[in-house]
């Protein structure tokens, strides 16, 4: 099956665990095909396919879980998980029966429980920077923090105080924890520097963009960032615990 039919299947899967088919919820679906598919024509094609899926399952969710199981690699299948939860989060809340939903999928492609913390830590960390948005939306939100932060600056400066929190509103999405660091690069906070080096470099192998070249353009740019939140993960490690 074709990555991005993969991607349309399981969102339907997601839709259908709550029984509450939102506005929210079909939006954000219409923004994953834009994201997707490059022409119109196209986009109208998944449209119809998605709602066809969506009104009459005709799949068996352990068949495709195997299947892609089968056919693709840990980056491909981790990218497709952050997918279901964006969807999930469309209304700001991942209810529990998405979240049940969710963690089947998982199980079934073959992600474990630390995998898993460090696919939602990275996902986390790209849906507060609109990763999930079409290019023209992310500009928009992206244009709207800078507004904000540029209001709070002229409201701190007027003050002559809270310099201190402007520089944090103004860097918020790029910010890295400890505690999240870890939880990206799979391991725990007592692993040893040589663990963490290890882990980093498998992580970095299995997630590189390369790994995403036959699947298109947003795939790339999807890989791309999650790339750049290991990296990040990794120096924010090294740092903490001043690793040369």
């Amino acid at each position: 099956m074709d990555y991005r039919q993969c991607i349309l299947v399981l969102l339907a899967e997601v839709m259908r665990a709550d029984n509450n088919l939102m506005d929210c919820e079909f939006d954000r679906v219409k923004e994953t095909i834009r994201r997707y598919y490059t022409t119109k024509t196209e986009q109208e094609e998944a449209l119809k396919q998605f709602e066809i899926i969506h009104t009459k399952p005709k799949y068996n969710l352990k068949n495709i879980c195997k299947e892609i199981q089968q056919h693709y690699i840990y980056l491909e299948k981790a990218e497709i998980i952050m997918e279901l939860l964006a969807l999930a989060y469309s209304d700001n809340n991942l209810c529990e029966n998405e979240n049940c939903i969710i963690s089947q999928i998982v199980k079934e492609l073959g992600i474990d429980a630390n995998q898993y913390k460090s696919i939602y830590s990275i996902f986390s960390k790209k849906y507060q920077k609109g990763f999930y948005r079409t290019e023209n939306s992310q500009k928009n939100s992206s244009s709207t923090n800078n507004d904000q932060s540029n209001r709070n600056k002229r409201s701190y400066n007027s003050t002559g105080s809270k310099s201190n929190n402007s520089k944090k509103v103004k860097h918020q999405h790029s910010y890295i924890s400890v505690s999240e660091a870890y939880a990206i690069l799979c391991v725990e906070s007592n692993a040893t520097d040589e663990e963490i080096k290890k882990a980093y470099r498998a992580l970095a192998i299995k997630c590189h963009p390369n790994n995403a070249a036959s699947l298109g353009d947003e795939a790339i740019r999807q890989a791309t960032e999650s790339m750049k939140q290991i990296n990040m993960a990794w120096e924010t490690v090294k740092m903490a615990r001043g690793i040369k």
